[in-house]
């Protein structure tokens, strides 16, 4: 009897009030979802896309199937933040505090050894070795809200990727780097990301002075950007340790550090920009989107 390969993806934290099943073929594969809604907490409710080759009958099959639908879940992964801003592969981030009695075990840093088990034997009568904690972690409520199926863009967005610019094509991939990384880095990242988007929509100085872009292409989103323009934020990308350079160019000083307000408007305000233009450059319309605390 006839096998299918089929891939799941992991659960979306996703909330669709009016969802309805849907699926549509692409390159050889059927791509459909599925949603659990959690009526105690809807926050936890969970979104699958599962996508799924044609009947299989040989082993010659199942390796064409199986690389061909490798690329095509890799290109689903790529594009999934702009369709549920949510991301496959990101950090899970929470907001707690706790205070832990943490056990200390060593493990050295990668390609170095270190003789703490001989220390550690040496002090064999003493108290065992772990640190009081206070531990902290700041995030964002990772779930989204939609009223209708993410697959409705998904299914355009796919249509457009492979013939998109080179340009949108790596701001798509700095964009899932962005929220995947799990460091300073991802100010970096959004600096590269910003210089693509000033080319894709120049800024002409002599004719703008105030910087109208996100008035002219996106103002859908000037009630989230309150004010902030791409060039302030091109501007607080250049001169912050964190992002393009750690020296300014000027004095050869060393620049400031992001202070936390900065650190989130940069991180807020652009990773909306980005979002929304690619979801424009691939013929989708803009999403406004609002966060648990006002963003």
């Amino acid at each position: 009897m006839p096998k299918q390969l089929i891939y799941r993806s992991k659960p979306l934290s996703l909330v669709l009030p009016e969802y309805t099943p849907m699926s549509f073929d692409y390159e050889g594969f059927k791509v459909s979802d599925e949603y659990v809604y959690n009526s105690v907490h809807k926050t936890l409710s969970q979104y699958r896309i599962i996508v799924t080759s044609k009947d299989i009958n040989s082993n010659e099959c199942l390796s064409e199937s199986a690389y061909k639908g490798d690329e095509v879940v890799r290109r689903i992964t790529k594009l999934i933040p702009f369709c549920t801003r949510l991301s496959l592969n990101e950090p899970s981030e929470v907001d707690v505090t706790r205070t832990l009695m943490i056990k200390i075990t060593n493990v050295p840093p990668r390609n170095w050894e270190s003789n703490y088990q001989e220390v550690k034997d040496y002090l064999h009568n003493q108290k065992p070795d772990r640190l009081r904690g206070v531990i902290t972690c700041h995030g964002f409520n990772h779930y989204s809200e939609f009223s209708k199926s993410p697959l409705i863009d998904l299914e355009l967005m796919l249509e457009n990727y492979m013939d998109a610019s080179e340009e949108i094509r790596y701001l798509v991939f700095l964009y899932n780097a962005i929220i995947e990384s799990e460091d300073s880095n991802r100010y970096m990242l959004i600096g590269k990301a910003l210089e693509i988007i000033n080319v894709l929509y120049p800024y002409r100085r002599e004719r703008d002075r105030d910087d109208s872009r996100i008035k002219i292409y996106f103002p859908e989103l000037q009630s989230i950007f309150n004010g902030v323009t791409i060039r302030d934020l091109i501007s607080l990308s250049n001169s912050r340790r964190e992002a393009r350079h750690f020296v300014s160019p000027k004095n050869g000083g060393i620049h400031p550090s992001l202070t936390k307000k900065e650190m989130k408007d940069l991180f807020m305000c652009s990773t909306i920009l980005i979002v929304n233009v690619v979801r424009s450059q691939l013929g989708v319309e803009l999403m406004c989107i609002e966060s648990n605390d006002g963003v």
